[in-house]
Parts: C-alpha cells; structure tokens; sequence
C-alpha cells in the first residue's frame, strides 16, 4: 500500500508538473503533543523506515524526487515547531540516534533511494543541524554514500544557507542562495560550491533515470 500510495503521490506531481515533495517526514512519535505526528509514520522506527522505503520507491517510478525530513532530529520538546527551536538542542548518545533515530531513516536513503533530504531546527548536542558534518558528511554522505540535495527547513537568512554548503548540503528552502559571493572567494569553498551544483544535477537526473 505505501508504494501503491507513493506511485499515486508522484502521478498527482507530475500532473499539476511538481518535480519535488518537502516530506515525507519520518519524525518519532515521542510525545502525543508532537504537532507533526500526523505526517509521521510511526513511533516505532523499524515500522517507519518500512512504510517510507516502500512510499519513495513507488515515487521514484514516476520521476519526482523527495526531501526526507527532518533529518534527524524533530520530535521532542515543548512548541517543537517554532522557529526558535533553530536554536534547541536535542542531547542524546551515539548509540540512542543509530539505534532510534537514524534507524527509521536508513531504508529509504539506502535501500528506497531516495534523492533528497531536508534538516530540522533542532540542533545536536552543541551543533546546528545545517552544520553538523558527522550527520551529515559523516554519516549520509559518507556510511550511507547518498549522493543527492540536501535542503534547510524554511530560512529566511542567508546565514544558514552558506553554512549549510560549507556543511556538506545543498539548498535553504525560503532562500534564493544569492548573496556575495564572488569568483575571490577561498578555492575549499568554490569547491564546494562546485559539489553542491553537481549533487543537485544528480538527484534531477537520477530521478528521470528512476523513471525510465
């Protein structure tokens, strides 16, 4: 049924022409209180990597591509959905994000390939989630080898955006990524910029690949 639902999501994008989805969202159901729990699977993280694996697997036969968020910490605390939890920080173990957290997003960045993904406003342990490179260069780009976008919650500041392209990511929703940047900038960042260009071609591409 989740890729039966998938491929009917990706039928409804291609006919209103939607390339790509901000979801599905794999948040824990810690808390009934969690204002995101509808759009979330399960509070069982084995159960909501199943169900999403299978939803981007149905969406890629149809070319579109998603932002799997929020990635990878978004469900706990009080008034989680306000913008002032950009700077809240979810303090846990190593062994508690593999084993609960990062678990539900496993399947559907590996074995789903999916093409995207979206950050959360809360930050881990003393980072922000658009700078933490163990997440997000350590762990999904570098365990899991995911090669497409990654894209900010919604920003309106360019702050966020260039430190998420130092940071291993792509995009900030909200934001038009124009700012100062000029050909004299330091050679690692235009670098990057250059990476963060191709991972973005790739997930387009990839996605009209999956289709054909």
């Amino acid at each position: 049924l989740a890729y039966q639902f998938g491929q009917s999501f990706g039928d409804d994008m291609k006919s209103v022409g939607v390339n790509g989805l901000w979801g599905w969202a794999i948040d824990n159901h810690r808390t009934v209180f969690f204002s995101r729990n509808h759009e979330s699977p399960s509070e069982d993280c084995i159960l909501a990597g199943y169900t999403i694996m299978n939803a981007v697997k149905g969406l890629n036969t149809r070319g579109r591509y998603c932002f799997l968020k929020h990635f990878a910490l978004y469900d706990c605390g009080q008034n989680s959905d306000t913008r002032s939890q950009r700077n809240t920080s979810y303090w846990l173990t190593e062994q508690s994000l593999r084993e609960n957290q990062l678990r539900a997003y496993y399947k559907p960045f590996v074995i789903g390939g999916a093409l995207g993904a979206m950050t959360t406003y809360r930050g881990i342990g003393a980072e922000a989630s658009e700078s933490t490179t163990a997440l997000i260069m350590g762990v999904l780009r570098g365990e899991w080898q995911f090669k497409g976008a990654i894209t900010s919650d919604h920003t309106s500041t360019t702050t966020v955006a260039e430190v998420l392209l130092r940071s291993g990511g792509n995009l900030a929703m909200g934001n038009t990524l124009i700012t100062d940047w000029k050909s004299t900038e330091n050679l690692r960042f235009q670098n990057r910029l250059r990476e963060a260009m191709h991972e973005t071609i790739y997930m387009w591409l990839r996605a009209e690949y999956y289709e054909r």
